[in-house]
């Protein structure tokens, strides 16, 4: 692709590619986030801990900010598609969980 601006010609570089990160660098990036930040056992448990740096630095840094989130969210930092498939997935999980809960707390009290 050429830049053809002011009539310079000059090559634009690439969009950088998002390839997975080594094991380590992951262990080292997360170590900011403390081990029982909500989003962190989240995403552990999701099997996706490489993103939860990412996304809580894209101020998806709660749950009840992270179930907000779209796939086009997720595509503009980055994400796989099979990750965001695999993310939104265990949202929706987390959501009826959460439905469930609320229905068995409502039940609980009114009797």
């Amino acid at each position: 692709q050429i830049d053809q601006e002011d009539g310079d010609e000059h090559e634009l570089s690439p969009l950088p590619c998002h390839e997975p990160l080594p094991r380590q660098h992951i262990q080292d990036k997360l170590s900011c986030l403390s081990n029982r930040h909500p989003v962190l056992v989240f995403m552990q448990e999701a099997g996706l801990e490489q993103y939860a740096d990412l996304l809580v630095t894209n101020g998806f840094d709660d749950m009840e900010t992270l179930v907000e989130i779209d796939d086009l969210d997720m595509k503009d930092m980055g994400i796989s598609l099979g990750h965001r498939r695999k993310l939104s997935k265990r949202l929706r999980e987390l959501g009826v969980q959460s439905q469930q809960q609320s229905q068995q707390q409502s039940q609980q009290q009114s009797q």
